[in-house]
């Protein structure tokens, strides 16, 4: 390569370090030298190769051209229509010694891994957003059916309470039962004192007494009948309260699943903020 191929410095340096600064990229790049009419030196990447060769015209709306006409570096996005991939293409105008601008100097870098970088990140974010989502709903549901076990298990604990004022009515009619059953005793007693003349008496005390016997069995057929309801309430009471835990213990862990989301989806938004400005 001869070291002063151009008369101009800067293009001879930076013609000099192009093949020791491909290795400074990880993407793709490609390089430029042009003089104020034309390409003077077009060097092209692998993925990110041009039409452009030497001596071509620069034309209006490239890099090159709108650095030189601006006077300073500018920087444009070209789009992979016209690459194949999209290419960071920056320009820098490049003066002599009285400030004329003698040409420019154009680095084109490849977007496609800063693009893959951007797109993953973006459907990593849009993912964990939908499920913070959904945890959200479900959380606030498990929360719904925590309440509803809640107000059942109020009424279940109420319907309880029922069961013990039954209680107090079954010993009340019990004891009603037995008064009537010492009734009934001490009606026959008198009637068999009365002979003849007790007759139609005893007959009653026998009602009396078969009356006191059969409240005496209903009353433990309902007493029976009540314990089992109350059993049944207690099962569905101690039920409905482990359930109820079991749910708080869901929606504890849900919101603690939701936190660990919205940070994965905070740093998510970072990342696409920073592959945006790779």
């Amino acid at each position: 390569m001869n070291e002063r191929e151009y008369q101009n410095e800067i293009f001879n340096s930076y013609n000099n370090l192009i093949p020791y600064l491909i290795h400074f990229f990880r993407d793709d790049v490609n390089f430029s030298i042009c003089d104020t009419a034309k390409y003077i030196k077009v060097v092209n990447g692998t993925s990110t190769k041009t039409n452009l060769k030497v001596g071509d015209p620069i034309q209006p709306g490239s890099v090159a051209y709108e650095c030189m006409k601006a006077g300073k570096p500018v920087t444009k996005i070209v789009p992979k229509e016209v690459l194949g991939v999209d290419v960071r293409a920056t320009g820098i105008p490049v003066f002599d010694e009285e400030g004329n601008i003698e040409g420019c100097l154009v680095l084109g870098k490849s977007l496609e891994r800063e693009n893959k970088i951007h797109d993953l990140s973006k459907t990593l974010s849009n993912a964990l957003s939908q499920i913070s989502t959904v945890v959200g709903q479900v959380s606030a549901e498990v929360l719904n059916l925590a309440g509803e076990n809640t107000i059942i298990l109020e009424k279940a604990n109420g319907a309880a309470k029922e069961t013990e004022s039954t209680n107090e009515i079954i010993e009340f009619v019990k004891s009603i039962s037995a008064q009537t059953n010492l009734l009934g005793l001490n009606a026959a007693i008198e009637a068999a004192r009365a002979g003849e003349a007790g007759r139609g008496f005893n007959i009653v005390a026998q009602e009396i007494r078969k009356l006191s016997n059969s409240s005496g069995e209903s009353i433990a057929q309902i007493n029976d009948i009540i314990q089992k309801i109350k059993e049944s309430i207690e099962d569905i009471t101690n039920g409905v309260s482990k359930v109820n835990g079991s749910f708080q213990d869901q929606a504890a862990a849900f919101e603690e699943i939701t936190a660990s989301i919205e940070e994965l989806n905070k740093n998510a938004h970072v990342l696409e903020q920073l592959a945006e400005n790779l």
